[in-house]
């Protein structure tokens, strides 16, 4: 179960709180690294929040494996910037140039987190313990109105976590 606000949650509030200012800009690339300024200004109160995040320009990707030979190849199609390492599956992978799709992911999804972080820092802490509450009344109303559909959640995650079935 996930705890804490979300990105989502941050962006309504945002939205609510009005005169906030989300940014994002790139202030340094070269081949290898992207740095990208993020942050968040309370414009009624001009207070910015912003930090820099760098962002490597690679990825690790897992090979492919001959079926006749077992042995180990590069990803294909890819451009290999780093020896191959093992990974926890015992497979090796390499590091390899990030495609412009990677890079996208990778900074959108840290512009969401820190921009939240932001977002909940500005918001007086009342406000969100007032909006905890609700949430945690919500979840319950729920629960008590259907306990079968919760206990049925529960029993279902018990079976996808440990192998353990309702029977037992």
């Amino acid at each position: 179960v996930a705890r804490g606000f979300t990105a989502r949650f941050a962006e309504t509030l945002a939205q609510e709180m009005a005169n906030v200012k989300p940014f994002s800009h790139v202030t340094y690339e070269d081949d290898m690294i992207r740095v990208v300024r993020i942050g968040v200004t309370d414009l009624q109160k001009n207070l910015p929040r912003s930090r820099e995040v760098s962002f490597a320009k690679a990825v690790e990707k897992r090979g492919r494996k001959d079926k006749k030979t077992g042995d180990w190849s590069p990803p294909e199609g890819r451009e290999v910037i780093g020896n191959p390492r093992i990974n926890s599956y015992g497979d090796p992978v390499w590091l390899v140039k990030a495609t412009d799709d990677e890079m996208r992911n990778k900074v959108n999804s840290e512009e969401s987190k820190t921009q939240r972080d932001f977002v909940l820092r500005l918001c007086p802490r009342d406000i969100l313990e007032e909006c905890e509450d609700q949430i945690h009344e919500t979840l319950s109303k729920a629960d008590r109105s259907d306990p079968l559909a919760a206990r049925k959640r529960i029993l279902d995650r018990f079976r996808e976590l440990a192998g353990i079935m309702p029977s037992d």
